[in-house]
Order: C-alpha cells, then structure tokens, then sequence
C-alpha cells in the first residue's frame, strides 16, 4: 500500500471515525432539522415498508411544509440494517434508543470515510509522483495530516455529519463526486481511462443527489461540468449524455418511491407500489389529479419560485463569504487564505491545479447560492472539505518557519478549544430529549404503575424527542417480504407496559373541553412553567389558573437549556481558576450521574454559561 494510503485509512480516517463516533454517543438526541428522516428510517426498521404498514409512518400525521424524499431514509436503513442485525445478535442493542445511535453512526462512518477517500484523492498521485531527482515530496503527505487535522478540529464536520439533516445524507455523494474529479487533475492525464469513467462517476453522484436529496447541489455541478469542458477533460457531447441519462435515472427513482411513500391515505387505501405509480402517472395525465410525486421539485417551487423560504429570513447577498463561512471554519479561515495565495502564485503542480479547482467550485458553490435570500450555513456543508483542502496548503506554508509554526499551533489550538466549547453548548439543547431520558427512567424506578399516556408539546418534540427515544413504544411490523427490514427495533413493553406518546397540538386551555381532553394524561413533557397548563381564558392575555385547580405537578426539576453568557468578575476567574485542578480530579474518579459538581471546563471559561428552564416534567395529581 503506498504510504499516503496507508496514512489515510490507517491513521486519518480512524481518528476522524472516532470524533465522530464520540460526538454521536456523547450527543444522542436529535433536534427538528433532523425530524424527518430520522423518523422515516424508525418507521421502516419498526414496521416495515409494505402497504398496510404505511397508515403507521409518523409523515401522515406530520407530513411537514413540504414532502421529502424517502430514498435517503431507505438507503440509511438498508445500510444500517445488517449492523443492528449484528449487534442485536450479541446483545448490543437494548433499546430503540440504541438503534438511532448505530443509524446515526453508519451515517457518520459514512460521511468520514468519504473525507478521507476525499483527501486519498486529493494528495495521493502527487504524493506518488518523482520529482526530478526520484525522490518521493513529502508535501502532500504533510498537506494530508493537516487536512484531517483541520477536518478535526472544526465544530460543524465532526457534529453534524452523523446527524441526519438531508444534506449530511448527500455531503457524501458530493465529496466522493469532486474525489473522483481531483485525482484524475495531474498534469499529465487528460485522457486516461480511468480519468474518463471517474469524471462519469462524478457526475452521475452529483445529479442524483442534486435531483433526490437536494436541489442546491446543482450550484456544485455547474462550476464542475464548465471546468471539465473548458480544460478539455470532458466533451461536451458525452457531458449531455451523462447528465441527461443521470437526471432521468434520478428521476425515475424519486417519484416511483415517492409517490408510494407520500400516498394520501385519508381519501384512499393504501396502494402497491407500482400500483401508486401508475395510478399517480394516470391521473396527472387526465387533469385528476397530481402527477407521480418529484419532492425535490416541489421544495424548489415552495422555496425559491413561490419565495417561502424568506419566511425563515433573508439575509444580505454576501452572507455565505462574510458570516456563514468564516463561522464554519473560525480560525482556519486565515489558512484557506494563506493556501489560496499559494495555489494562485505557485508554478502548476497536481496539488496547485487541484487546489485551484477546489476554489472554483466552492467560490462558484457559494456564489450562485448567494442570489437566494435565505441562506444557512448548511447549504455550503458540501464544500467545506475542499477548502479544508487548500487551507491544508497553506498550514504547510506555515511550517516553513518557527514563528509560522506557532501561530499554526495557536489557531489549532484554539479552534480545538472553540470546538469543544460549540460542543458543550450544543449539549445542552436538547431540553425535549432529555426529559423524555429522565421520564423513562424516573417511571422505572416505582414499583407499581398502570398505563402511562405521555403528552409531548412542541417546544419537546422539536429539541430532541424522536420515535427512537420513545423506548415503550409498541412495535410490530407485519412478516411480508417487503417488510424484512423490520423486527430489529426493540421494544420495552414487556418490561415497563407499552406507553402511549401523544403529540397532539393546539389542546384547549381553558373550560371543560380543556379539562377533558388533558384528563387522558398521566405526564406531559411541557413548556409551560410549572406544569401551569390550564388557563382562565384563551386570550393572548389570559393567565395560568391557580395551583390547587392545575391537573398536574412538577415531577421533577425543569430541564435547562443554554441561556445566553456572562462576564465574571476578576475575582471570581481567580476563584474559579484555582477550584478548577480539584473539579477535574473529581469528574475523573466520580460518577458521571452527578450534576452537582461543577464542570471543569466552565471553571476554565471567563465566562459564565447560563441555563434556564426549557422543558417540566409533569404528572397528573391523581396519578400519584
């Protein structure tokens, strides 16, 4: 094995598995932006993908703004599916909770081993190229340490990757895309074999996850496809060719899955999947009704053509360059600068000719994204390891010199510190997912319980409560073929009684009605202060009745969630500082239950990090 492979799967992709696999156990639970597809993969692993399973998929009763596609959720619980096979046959996987950690992990593992086939092919032929003298540069191989070690450090790649928004499901397809195009870019392989069927690879990868997963990726074709044709490596017939056999197979696929998944099962029964389809082509053809279902398509209208997403904010056209990037590369910010110059200035090279074209697609990526009003920071998620890849280059420049080299290890440094601090922070934004831990866990500790009918409001759902994390939940799929998938998501009924969660919305809070229908609770996962649910009116201005006629009590202290920062005293930096050795010996020997010690870290900070109550736990009087 050359030696820069060797340092890429051998040493760089483990420690990047291990970040990830890291911050996928030490942060379990999910928020909204990753609501559906974590959802779609529970209810196929738990019931199945057969027609008589679907009226049970969470998306008919939370189909969300716009639909998604199933086509990530199915390919995520194909892959996983042989690992929680495994892992229950060994005892490894107790509780549905379990499983959302090893569905999370395969999507991590995947998204890491994508970056380091990324860096493989970005550094590795100029890495085994001679230079004159036949001896073998070590520049790349310096470039491809820092290249993972940059990945590492920064807060973004190492959190997000194993969460299952749709554009970590598609970051993968993209950067193997530009992995394929990068290592045919030498100098001397314009018309090799390999170069040709690679560059075909990366554009099938690119289109299907443009047409399926999500449409901002043809901002990435697009600087792709004119750098191929302008260099020459690519004709313009056969790129037609590719991208039109590409966007058809792409096609075919989302709405033949789609429109089977996305049936509307309030007006009819649910159909076969070729049944679905052919009806659906029927009926879009007469003027019935909606043709086979394009989710993708549908979103861009909603989005961009009938302008929705301004809704969630616009911002100013030059946010990706001023504010979304630098915040997800911080201080490694001034070595992509430094790594541009020296791609820009330097005789060409494999690694200068790569990084140029790493620059053009993400400064084009971002470029044409920037015309949209809204802008978030995860549409740009896909471009990230190529400019981690030039910033490689110019943290190398910096090794030339011991001054240099400090200050290299200055940034790294306090991007690491940085990083566990976004991390932290991060931690503790899940109110909903960890009450739901602590509800789970406090019912188990009393002996004798009767049926148990949990109420979660939206402010629960949305930062953390899943299917998956809803562990009491009954689960039986049907034994058809189709549904094989099924049967590996366990069940806690047996032990603690099957549990009913409730996401109702919009309950009455005042009068009988309101009575009535929070009678049916027993507990409630609450954003209301102290269990205060009932209301003297329905006004805006309404206030919470009195304690004696609320249904329900604390059962529990409030779960907090981050607050906001504050100043400390000099005094209290000092005091903070020198209590700071004995709180880090106590968190290593105590247990990892006790919240009443204080973190070593905070201690550390010249901040302090305020929490405030985010989410009650309650019980209904009566059920004492």
């Amino acid at each position: 094995m050359p030696r820069i492979n060797s340092l890429t799967w051998l040493v760089g992709f483990p420690c990047l598995l291990a970040l990830v696999t890291w911050r996928t156990v030490s942060w379990p639970y999910t928020k909204v932006e990753e609501s559906f597809t974590i959802q779609a993969v529970h209810d196929i692993l738990s019931y199945g993908v057969s027609p008589t399973a679907l009226e049970r998929f969470d998306h008919q009763v939370f189909p969300g703004a716009v639909p998604r596609s199933f086509v990530g959720p199915l390919a995520l619980a194909a892959v996983a599916y042989p690992f929680l096979w495994l892992c229950r046959a060994v005892g490894a996987v107790q509780t549905s909770a379990d499983v959302q950690a090893i569905v999370r992990l395969c999507l991590g593992t995947a998204n890491a081993a994508a970056a380091a086939f990324f860096a493989q092919a970005s550094f590795a032929s100029a890495n085994d190229a001679k230079n004159a003298r036949g001896s073998v540069s070590s520049s790349a191989r310096t470039q491809l340490g820092f290249f993972f070690a940059i990945t590492a450090t920064q807060f973004h790649f190492g959190f997000w990757v194993s969460r299952t928004i749709p554009n970590s499901i598609a970051l993968p397809f993209a950067v193997m895309a530009l992995a394929l195009v990068c290592r045919n870019l030498d100098l001397n392989s314009k018309c090799a074999q390999r170069s040709s069927r690679d560059i075909r690879i990366a554009l099938w990868l690119l289109t299907f996850s443009a047409v399926i997963l999500r449409s901002e990726i043809a901002a990435t074709i697009i600087p792709v496809g004119l750098y191929l044709l302008f260099t020459g490596r690519f004709g313009l017939l056969a790129a037609i060719k590719t991208g039109l056999a590409a966007a058809t197979f792409s096609v075919a696929v989302t709405t033949f899955i789609d429109t089977y998944f996305w049936q509307d099962l309030q007006q009819n029964t649910a159909q076969g999947i070729l049944t679905a389809f052919t009806t659906a082509v029927v009926r879009g053809f007469r003027g019935e009704g909606p043709p086979p279902l394009w989710p993708e398509l549908n979103a861009l209208v909603f989005n961009v053509v009938d302008g929705k997403s301004s809704e969630w904010g616009v911002s100013p056209w030059h946010a990706y360059f001023t504010a979304l990037l630098p915040r997800l590369l911080v201080f490694s910010e001034s070595l992509l600068l430094y790594g541009a110059i020296e791609a820009m200035s330097a005789r060409p090279s494999a690694l200068t000719v790569r990084a140029r074209f790493l620059l053009l697609t993400a400064g084009c990526h971002m470029a044409v994204l920037s015309c949209l009003g809204h802008k978030e920071w995860r549409f740009i998620l896909y471009v990230v390891p190529a400019l981690n890849a030039v910033s490689a280059g110019g943290a190398e420049m910096l090794t030339r010199s011991t001054v240099r080299k400090i200050a290299l290890v200055t940034l790294l440094a306090l991007q690491v510190g940085l990083s566990w601090l976004s991390g932290h922070l991060s931690a503790i934004n899940y109110p909903g997912g960890q009450a739901l831990d602590l509800l789970h866990r406090q019912l188990a500790l009393e002996s004798s319980m009767g049926p148990v009918i949990v109420h979660i409001d939206v402010a629960a759902a949305m930062t953390g409560v899943s299917l998956f994390q809803s562990l009491n939940m009954p689960r039986d799929g049907s034994g058809g073929l189709v549904d094989r998938f099924a049967g590996v998501v366990p069940s806690n009924c047996e032990t603690h009684g099957c549990w009913v969660y409730d996401k109702t919305e919009d309950l009455p809070v005042s009068g009988p009605q309101a009575a009535e229908a929070w009678s049916k609770f027993t507990h409630l996962l609450e954003y209301s202060r102290e269990c205060r649910v009932m209301l003297s009116s329905s006004d805006a201005t309404a206030t919470p009745l009195p304690d004696d006629e609320q249904p329900f009590e604390p059962l529990t202290s409030p779960v907090t969630m981050f607050a906001g920062f504050r100043r400390k005293t000099v005094a209290q930096i000092l005091r903070d500082l020198a209590s700071a050795p004995k709180a880090t010996v106590v968190a290593i020997l105590g247990s990892s239950e006790d919240n009443s010690q204080p973190n070593p870290m905070r201690l550390l900070l010249p901040l302090d990090i305020l929490e405030e109550p985010a989410i009650w736990l309650c019980r209904r009087k009566d059920a004492k």
